[in-house]
Parts: structure tokens; sequence; C-alpha cells
């Protein structure tokens, strides 16, 4: 129970920092709106509890964390309304548990010394930084923001997401997670045994391999895609993370 009780307190730890920093004053609040800001926080906090207790529950198959995951989805219905548990259930039934069932596969695929395509690889990446989406829709049931803006804080948290594979490139490579470069490796055809064991090695060869440029080029995509959509004028927070998050990235992948 005592270490429960610790992984709870670190989940919520950094929900409150990613739900205070990212999701609300810097980015899902529009110019002037201050209304239903508190409630907006508590419902973001309590999905990204749930999405990480997930995460654990997928990665362990312990039942404590499953308990977690269900304890953090309880919270969250109890923060929404009727028509809003039902978007919630649509959410859970339509993207969360496929989604499980997706990086599973990927996760074998990786075992199996798979040749990753380009469209896999791009695919794994949209749907790795698919919570987003909740946290977006979730914030649209207070401020009512077009569609388009939780498009581009999707596209934010997967430029994020090429940062975290950066910084997590030498734990995954050991653990066999989907990291974007080890897929990257994969679809270059080199050997398990060849991989390098930090990231600037295999930023060095995936260059040396001609296919680090299809991964600059997608990141650019993204990026352009979304700082393309018009409502993003009234959202200058998410506009400046999506800058500073591409220029971090063209840092790394430079």
């Amino acid at each position: 129970m005592e270490k429960i009780d610790a992984v709870r307190e670190k989940i919520v730890s950094k929900a409150m920092t990613y739900s205070n920093s990212l999701l609300m004053f810097q980015t899902l609040r529009p110019a002037g709106s201050i209304a239903g800001a508190t409630r907006v926080l508590e419902m973001v906090r309590a999905a990204i509890c749930w999405v990480v207790a997930m995460d654990l529950r997928e990665e362990t198959g312990g039942a404590d964390y499953a308990r977690l995951a269900e304890e953090f989805r309880e919270k969250l219905g109890s923060l929404l309304g009727s028509e809003e548990k039902e978007k919630l259930r649509f959410f859970e039934t339509g993207f969360i548990g496929p989604y499980w069932e997706y990086e599973a596969g990927i996760k074998k695929k990786i075992a199996e010394g798979h040749a990753f395509s380009n469209p896999e690889i791009e695919e794994s990446l949209a749907r790795r930084s698919s919570d987003s989406i909740l946290y977006g829709t979730l914030a649209q049931f207070e401020y009512r923001f077009p569609d388009e803006i939780i498009d581009a804080l999707h596209a934010l948290q997967a430029i994020e997401d090429v940062t975290d594979c950066v910084e997590d490139y030498a734990e995954d490579k050991e653990a066999l997670e989907p990291n974007l470069f080890i897929l990257y490796l994969l679809g270059a055809n080199v050997r398990r045994e060849d991989w390098p064991d930090d990231f600037s090695g295999a930023k060095m060869l995936l260059r040396e391999k001609g296919v680090l440029s299809d991964l600059i080029r997608h990141v650019e995509k993204i990026y352009a895609e979304a700082i393309s959509a018009p409502a993003l004028v009234a959202f200058s927070g998410l506009r400046q993370e999506l800058d500073e998050e591409f220029r971090l990235v063209m840092d790394h992948l430079g």
C-alpha cells in the first residue's frame, strides 16, 4: 500500500505541473477567458492521472495500478455532466482501449526485428500523442474553442514526444520500448546488436543511413500544419509553445 501511495502522489504531482504550465494558462485558455479555469484544471489533472496510471498498468500488469487507474477514472467522471460522460465513454472505447492494443503490437514487432516503414512510424507518433485530444476535449467543455485548436494541441504533443524519445533513447533501447529512433533504426535494417548506446550515436547512424531527414521533414510538416490554423491567433500561448518546442526538436535533430 505504501508503494502505491507513493506512486499516486508522484502521478498527481506530474499532472499538476503539466496541467498548470501547458494545458491551461499558456495554451488552451482563449485570450481574455477566465471562466471555467478551475473546473478545466481539475478535469485535465484527473485525466492525466488516469492516462499515466493506465500506462503503468499496461507496463506492469499489476492489479494495484489497475485500481489506481480506476480511481482516477472515477474522479474524472465525477467532474462531468451526463452528456460529457457520454463523450468520455466514446473516447475511451474509440481511442484509449485500441491504443493499448496497438502499442502491444508495436512492441511485439520491435522484438521481432520488424523493418518499420515511414508511414508506420508516423502513425506511431500520432497515436502516441493522442491523449492530448482527450485533454483538449475536456477543456472544450468550458471554453468552446474550435476543433482545430485540439489539432494544434495534438501537434504540440507530437513534437514534444520526439524530444521525449531523444531523452529516453538509452532506456527504451534496453527495454525495447516503441521509441521513434528505434523504429527508424529498424526501418533502416540496423540489427539490434548494432544499435548505438546513446542518442548521439543513434542520430549519427540514422543520418548516415539517410533516414534522419525523413523525421525532420515529418516534424516540419506537423508544425507547419498546426501554425497555419486561423483559430490559433486567439491562442498566443499555444503558438508560443509550438514555436519553442519546434526549435528545441530541430536543435536535437540538427
